[in-house]
């Protein structure tokens, strides 16, 4: 049987065992302690208000809280890699029954609200798949590693491109070309973007200023103690709202990491040492761009700067440079002309929504009617409204699709 505690080491030259995360742990405890203390104040309600329903709401969150213990063990289980064959927890398969792995790519975290994740999968003969994730575990790349030895010929290497089938038909190509040029600089071209002119930008000088005005407040009051507190914490959210505002370069050697606000801050990578990059989604955030290494090590560089012309020109300057670049937020995609042109319709659309909904608001709250005239006026009304939403859906779906009629 497999061993079940996730910190073991790993014994020998050909074999490995996983260790969990930080990030395992602490999504768990903080899943725990959201939903446990939510639990508890709802059977402090339910005590005092002698009200069953809010009790058994509770036991329903302290149940779900348990099921979300169990579904993050289930989901990152220990994995054992050896000679003979690969272990999840208990569950053993011998290298003969593996159909096909893949080592890099997006795996689904069969968890209610979790985001796929970078990580390997691998398909077995009777149908089952097992992914693996980076985030959930510290030595994946070892694992990987040691799967490329022993099973090298199973290995399939993910698409880097999307085909048009597998995207909406618009009746277009899918190869944008992007007029953004890069920047030279220090014997190597940079795709900068607007970091001085984005939104994050302008919320980083307000900040400034603010820092400014309330520091020169508490000189001038005497009030030290409170300035060096203040400048701390003004550091710390600084750095919070700079640390994304990275850019990239390339010269024919190696591979750039600057940022626009912190000057010090820099990376560099040797371009013989990357097997892949890809262009992702941080879902609530900066896209991101993610350096897999020869050894599988994976590192996440995020941009808050870049807009899509210039994820198209850095993913351009990168394939040029014979890098194998690997596009999950299908930017060349949403760059085509018809894709900017729904984007557009959708915000005027929904501002347009949102206008009607207003207005008309006001004008059936302000006619004077009888009581069922009113009733029967406000019903209509959000008939009307819902119609008009559906409808203009209807259309920008169609425009989005490259089939308006």
């Amino acid at each position: 049987m497999a061993p079940q505690n996730s910190t073991l080491k790993a014994f020998s030259t050909h074999e490995v065992i996983t260790k969990r995360s930080g990030m395992f742990y602490f999504s768990i405890a903080l899943g725990v302690l959201m939903l446990g203390g939510m639990s508890a104040g709802l059977l402090v309600i339910a005590a005092r208000e002698k009200n069953i329903l809010v009790g058994l709401g509770a036991l329903l969150v302290a149940w779900v809280a348990l099921y979300l213990v169990r579904a993050y063990y289930r989901c990152v289980p220990v994995v054992r890699v050896g000679i003979s064959g690969i272990t999840f927890n208990d569950d053993f398969h011998a290298w003969s029954d593996v159909q096909r792995i893949q080592l890099t790519g997006n795996q689904p975290l069969d968890i209610f609200g979790a985001r796929d994740m970078e990580g390997a999968s691998l398909e077995f003969s009777d149908g089952t798949v097992k992914a693996l994730h980076d985030g959930m575990y510290r030595n994946l790349s070892e694992v990987r590693n040691l799967i490329q030895q022993f099973v090298p010929e199973k290995i399939v290497a993910e698409l880097t491109e999307k085909s048009p089938e597998e995207h909406v038909d618009t009746g277009d190509t899918f190869i944008v070309e992007s007029p953004v040029e890069p920047v030279a600089m220090h014997g190597a071209q940079y795709i900068v973007g607007r970091p001085y002119r984005s939104f994050r930008a302008i919320v980083i000088y307000a900040l400034l200023l603010a820092l400014v005005t309330w520091l020169l407040i508490l000189a001038i009051d005497g009030e030290w103690a409170m300035f060096f507190f203040s400048a701390a914490g003004f550091l710390g959210l600084y750095w919070l709202l700079t640390f994304s505002v990275n850019y990239f370069g390339l010269s024919g050697t190696h591979f750039f990491l600057r940022n626009s606000f912190i000057p010090w801050k820099r990376r560099t990578i040797a371009l013989a040492d990357i097997e892949e990059i890809v262009l992702a989604s941080n879902h609530q955030g900066s896209n991101v761009l993610r350096v897999i290494d020869k050894n599988f090590k994976v590192r996440n560089f995020f941009a808050s700067s870049l807009r899509g012309k210039d994820w198209l020109a850095l993913m351009r300057l990168m394939r040029n440079q014979g890098i194998r670049v690997k596009d999950e937020n299908d930017f060349a995609l949403w760059e085509q002309p018809k894709m900017k042109t729904w984007r557009r319709w959708m915000i005027l659309s929904i501002l347009f929504w949102v206008a009607l909904c207003l207005v008309s608001g006001v004008w059936v709250q302000s006619v004077q009617y009888s009581q069922y005239a009113l009733i029967w006026l406000k019903i209509g009304w959000l008939v009307f409204i819902a119609l008009s939403f559906v409808l203009t859906l209807r259309f920008i779906m169609k425009l989005g699709a490259g089939r308006s009629d």
